[in-house]
């Protein structure tokens, strides 16, 4: 049964990419247009991550009585950028196929997003090149006391 849906998700996902690719090769015949490009993954990346890190802000000043504008508008300005993806979409082809895809883009790039955040942490940790730590040297501070 585990074989069986191992192959069916992965079945899932080349139909998915088969269909994207579709899209985007109608668009761009089309509209001149592509949706699925790193420029607009980027700004999914971003007005996603300031929705995620404006409500953690947000939870974590209700929670302690702090100022809730800050979080607030993070969330708001990740909005923005959503909404300006949305906008662009349906400026450069039509309504129903720019609103259609920009719905499916953001589905998405979100969970795409989800594991960029996470190699991007892990690429940036890579950088510190973390050391064990053994301790303190207890001879140096065996003559002081």
């Amino acid at each position: 049964m585990l074989v069986m849906k191992i192959v069916l998700g992965l079945m899932v996902l080349f139909y998915l990419y088969k269909g994207i690719v579709a899209i985007d090769e109608y668009a761009s015949r089309k509209y001149r247009y592509a949706f699925f490009t790193k420029e607009n993954f980027v700004i999914a990346f971003v007005g996603n991550l300031l929705i995620y890190f404006g409500y953690q802000w947000y939870e974590d000043a209700l929670k302690n009585a702090g100022d809730i504008s800050n979080g607030s508008l993070l969330v708001l300005f990740g909005v923005v950028t959503l909404l300006f993806l949305i906008y662009r979409n349906i400026k450069e082809s039509s309504f129903v196929l720019g609103f259609s895809v920009s719905l499916l883009q953001l589905i998405l790039f979100g969970a795409v997003s989800v594991f960029a955040f996470i190699a991007l942490i892990l690429f940036i940790a890579s950088f510190f090149n973390p050391r064990p730590y053994y301790g303190w040297d207890d001879d140096y501070y065996d003559d002081e006391y």
